[in-house]
């Protein structure tokens, strides 16, 4: 059945089972200014049903400021409509033509100021409503909020980045609203739940429509009404190096909002500990140790955070260099590039004792070069491919090579038949790596293969990605790159996407310690870049210009406004070798009046180039 009609884009319901009354946002029409043949400004709505009923539109908006009746043959206007009897005389409608009496909206706003309800902020408009609070529904949970909320509803604004809590009578009428976490930075709340526990999520889109938004997240709130907790955090200036390591630890991230002053007990293991607040230790043995920090406020509450430290194996150090230009690349032009790789233990590239074949090159393309979420799936194959180099080297290491080869069949199957009879066979990791430590015969022949116990399960592991990224489809799917060249770039297009130039190397660890892995990555982009993409701006917007709303465009254009005295900033973008900046702008004619635009370096007030 219906139970709510004339509604004109609807979005977030909540349902209050304590009273029966219904709340929604309903996003309204895009009108500046009213207009007197025709009618009233948009408004955005929060509406609340307490029953079924009819809410206005197309008919009416807010607080039932009325449209008038337009001919739109003739272009004429005609009376207001009635909110008491509106009437339906489209010759759409198939159902009744008397319609009831036009209920009002709960609370209205317009994309000025909201003149019946307060501050509300202005311009872009997307109102939700989340819900009313009802301590009770809760039972007993430290982190609900507090009974101040009790019968409040909260509603919120995806475009204007505010929630607001709103009070009302025993009937449900509305008294006044206030802003509710207000300090708390937004980005595009699209969702709002309270948790069975009476705690807030708050679902955050992050700022630019359509993309894979890096500050996109998901919020957990808990409400503490007394002490607040201190935050313990960590930082150290290395966490890596052989052995004698000293590392200078850090407790200068950590706060207490109450600005209590704090205690601080450092835990290095086996006993050892320190009491300052930024202590230095060194690591003496080969080992993985935990190094844990707790902080203790004046009023007894405590929190920790914990470091991992790896010593007796120092991380090596893997560099790109790239002739020219590090932020763009051209089509059809190439580039020089090399791969450099140093190690305390193992030696470098420059000198040869690390080879090139121990370290993996990938240069990979991107058609979207601006989604972030590719990119970091690229770095990730990357380091699958760095786990088969680190296997490989663990196999060379070995005795392994006295009865197996790569290609060869000796005493035992060379590794790639290994590889193909166990390709596509879930199963096959767990199951070789049992086979290397606990050896056994049977499967190739009578020979039987000698147990490994000393292999510790983790390195096995990295030896049988090794074998197992040999079979066929595996070999075929990646292309070897040389840690020294050049690289020619042909994309499908110029305007967009980006190469992803990856270099991995794991070193050849010790008894003591297994490798460890290190990988560098360098991006270049096409040359055109977007408005939106900016990675700071200020008294700028973004727009959309959708085909929709603009028939004669082909696709969806999105457009940055900058106000007067505003800009947009690109940081880290390298200039080298770039000969000229085009921009592509679009205004409309009557709307400008004498403008400069300039591009700076340094920031807003830098060398204008």
């Amino acid at each position: 059945e219906i139970y709510v009609m004339g509604c004109r884009n609807p979005f977030r319901f909540a349902y209050d089972d304590n009273t029966g009354f219904l709340y929604w946002g309903d996003v309204g029409p895009d009108a500046g200014e009213s207009n007197a043949m025709r009618g009233p400004k948009g408004h955005d709505e929060v509406n609340q049903a307490r029953g079924p009923g009819f809410f206005g539109w197309p008919f009416f908006v807010a607080d039932n400021k009325a449209y008038r009746d337009f001919d739109f043959s003739s272009g004429t206007s005609g009376e207001e409509f009635d909110p008491q009897a509106p009437i339906n005389n489209s010759p759409n409608n198939t159902g009744p033509t008397n319609l009831p009496p036009a209920q009002q909206a709960f609370i209205w706003y317009p994309y000025d100021n909201a003149e019946d309800f307060g501050s509300l902020g202005t311009g872009g408009r997307n109102a939700m409503a989340a819900g009313v609070y009802y301590p009770e529904d809760y039972g007993v949970s430290p982190d609900k909020l507090p009974e101040y909320y009790s019968n409040k509803l909260i509603i919120y604004d995806w475009m204007r980045g505010w929630m607001r809590a709103v009070t009302m009578n025993e009937a449900g009428d509305y008294r006044y609203m206030e802003p509710f976490l207000e300090g708390m930075e937004l980005n595009n709340v699209i969702d709002f739940l309270f948790s069975p526990n009476g705690e807030v999520y708050l679902l955050e889109y992050g700022s630019i429509w359509y993309s894979q938004n890096t500050d996109a997240r998901l919020v957990k709130i808990g409400y503490n009404g007394g002490n607040r907790i201190p935050i313990a955090q960590i930082a150290a200036d290395r966490t890596v190096g052989d052995v004698p390591l000293t590392i200078n630890f850090s407790s200068k991230e950590t706060y207490d909002e109450d600005g209590h002053e704090l205690k601080y007990k450092w835990k290095f293991g086996k006993g050892e500990s320190s009491n300052v607040s930024n202590p230095t230790y060194t690591f003496e043995k080969p080992g993985y140790s935990t190094v844990q920090l707790v902080v203790t406020d004046q009023a007894g509450a405590k929190s920790e955070d914990k470091i991992s430290v790896l010593a007796g194996n120092a991380e090596p150090m893997v560099e790109w260099q790239i002739e020219g230009n590090n932020t763009f690349f051209w089509k059809d032009q190439s580039v020089n590039y090399e791969v450099l790789v140093s190690d305390e233990e193992d030696g470098s590239t420059s000198d040869g004792t690390i080879g090139a074949s121990d370290v993996s090159v990938t240069i990979d393309y991107l058609e979207r070069g601006a989604d972030m979420t590719l990119i970091a799936q690229g770095h990730q194959q990357a380091a699958v491919l760095s786990k088969t180099v680190s296997g490989k080297t663990l196999m060379e290491n070995s005795d392994c090579s006295s009865c197996h080869q790569e290609k060869q069949r000796s005493i035992g199957p060379s590794y790639v038949e290994v590889a193909q009879r166990y390709e596509g066979d879930p199963s096959a990791s767990d199951y070789l790596v049992g086979k290397i430590i606990n050896g056994g015969a049977g499967v190739w022949g009578e020979q039987a293969m000698a147990a490994h116990p000393q292999l510790s399960s983790s390195d096995t592991r990295k030896m049988v990605a090794y074998i197992l990224s040999l079979s066929k489809e595996s070999s075929s799917t990646q292309q070897p790159v040389s840690i020294k060249g050049e690289y020619v770039f042909e994309p499908e297009n110029d305007d967009e996407g980006a190469f992803v130039f990856t270099a991995s190397y794991t070193d050849r660890g010790n008894r003591e310690m297994p490798g460890i892995n290190a990988q560098s990555s360098v991006v270049l982009r096409a040359p055109t870049v977007q408005a939106e993409a900016n990675n700071g701006s200020n008294d700028a917007e973004v727009y959309v210009l959708s085909e929709e709303d603009y028939p004669e465009i082909e696709d969806e254009i999105k457009l940055v406004e900058i106000m007067q005295g505003g800009h947009i900033k690109f940081g880290s973008t390298d200039l080298t070798n770039v000969g000229g900046i085009d921009l592509d702008m679009v205004f409309e004619e009557e709307q400008v009046a004498p403008y400069q635009i300039a591009v700076m370096i340094n920031g807003p007030d830098g060398r204008i180039i």
